[in-house]
C-alpha cells in the first residue's frame, strides 16, 4: 500500500500533467480556428465549416459574430 504522501504526490502530478495537456490541446485548438480556444469560438467555426457563414476578423467585434453570405439568410447577422 501507498503512502498518503505518495499518493498526494502522484495526484499533483496528474493534475499538473492534464494542466500542461489542455494548454497544448487549446494552443492547437486556436492556430486552428484562428481564435482563442473557448467553447463559443470553437462552435462559430464549426458552423462556418458547415453553414455559409463569414466570421468577423475579430473575435472581439462587439455585437455579432459574423454574416451568412448565401442563401435566404444572405447579409444577416450571425449573433
Amino acid at each position: 500500500m501507498k503512502s498518503i504522501k505518495s499518493n498526494q504526490w502522484e495526484y499533483g502530478r496528474i493534475s499538473l500533467i492534464n494542466r500542461r495537456r489542455n494548454e497544448i490541446e487549446a494552443a492547437e485548438i486556436a492556430k486552428i480556428i484562428c481564435r482563442p480556444a473557448e467553447k463559443g469560438h470553437i462552435f462559430e467555426y464549426i458552423a462556418s465549416q458547415i453553414f455559409p457563414i463569414k466570421l468577423n476578423e475579430s473575435a472581439s467585434k462587439e455585437g455579432y459574430d459574423g454574416t451568412f453570405n448565401d442563401g435566404y439568410l444572405k447579409d444577416k447577422r450571425l449573433t
